[in-house]
């Protein structure tokens, strides 16, 4: 049993690719191809524009629910693609006050990070929080719907079905309460649609384990839940010396490093010269991390992929 066990846990972690340095080129520097060289599940999406725009969408299976018929995203897809499909960011907002304010929050973000997007290639969804101080409704178990996990499930099929995104490629990316959603993904099976099997690696800012992955559970209970979450995604965290939250980010690193995951290569923790905020070149510091990862697709989403029988 114990063998099988470790098999089990090894054939999770082997999920996770180490990608060549090609992958982390700007657009133009690298070699048409890439993606074709490695495993890749292309969206095979059509019928989008490429640049900037709003959209709103229902959430599957919760339509009649006033507050999932209509819910709104930010996009960005550069004008020049790569060749092939491309990598997609998640990128989620920190708590804003108010759902007004959180419509505005998801723009600016998704404006943050569109330089880098332009550079290297990727599209970027920016979803809009839905609790009522514009922050983001998670789920409290396996199985608890409808939650904002279900809204950022939903907006990520919807631009896989507009353009043909890299699914092998995405990453998932928040500041604050973002972050906190973030590292919640790393640790929690939560939700099927948006998890650890759909992502190649994480990165945040000001995101703690005590906002979400750990809230509520003891040192040896938060060190478990690190312990068993399988297969390990490649996160970094990037905090301001001057942040209320630095010694919770502070605290984190050594629960990772001492569960599993590795300095450098898949933790990695950094400070910068600042506060509660993200800088603007943080977006080109989270994408080079995010381009060293690419993942396969496992069983259990391959499963929930495939074609469907005529």
């Amino acid at each position: 049993m114990i063998g099988l066990l470790c098999a089990v846990a090894s054939a999770a972690q082997a999920q996770i690719l180490r990608l060549p340095a090609a992958a982390c080129a700007e657009l133009g520097e690298s070699a048409d191809g890439f993606e074709s060289a490695w495993p890749s599940w292309p969206s095979h999406g059509s019928g989008g524009v490429a640049g900037s725009g709003v959209r709103s969408i229902a959430i599957p299976g919760f339509e009649t629910l006033p507050a999932y018929a209509q819910r709104t995203y930010f996009w960005f897809v550069p004008e020049q693609a790569p060749a092939g499909p491309m990598p997609l960011v998640v990128a989620l907002h920190g708590t804003a006050g108010s759902p007004a304010n959180a419509y505005n929050e998801a723009r600016i973000v998704r404006d943050l990070w569109i330089d880098a997007a332009r550079r290297h290639g990727f599209a970027v969804v920016s979803p809009v929080a839905g609790g009522s101080r514009g922050s983001w409704i998670a789920p409290l178990a396996a199985g608890d719907v409808p939650t904002d996990y279900d809204v950022i499930a939903a907006a990520i099929a919807d631009i896989e079905s507009r353009f043909d995104i890299e699914r092998a490629r995405r990453y998932l990316w928040g500041f604050s309460a973002g972050g906190h959603v973030a590292l919640d993904l790393v640790v929690n099976p939560l939700h099927e649609g948006f998890g650890r099997r759909q992502f190649a690696a994480v990165g945040a800012n000001a995101g703690v384990l005590a906002g979400l992955a750990c809230s509520g559970l003891g040192e040896a209970a938060c060190r478990v839940a690190l312990r068993q979450a399988f297969p390990r995604l490649p996160a970094q965290v990037l905090v301001g010396d001057a942040d209320s939250l630095r010694t919770h980010a502070e605290g984190d690193a050594p629960r990772f490093l001492g569960e599993g995951w590795v300095d450098a290569r898949s933790y990695r923790y950094e400070q910068f010269a600042g506060g509660h905020w993200v800088g603007l070149d943080h977006p080109d510091r989270q994408w080079d991390w995010f381009c060293q990862f690419g993942r396969l697709l496992d069983p259990i989403e391959r499963f929930r992929l495939r074609p469907t029988v005529p």
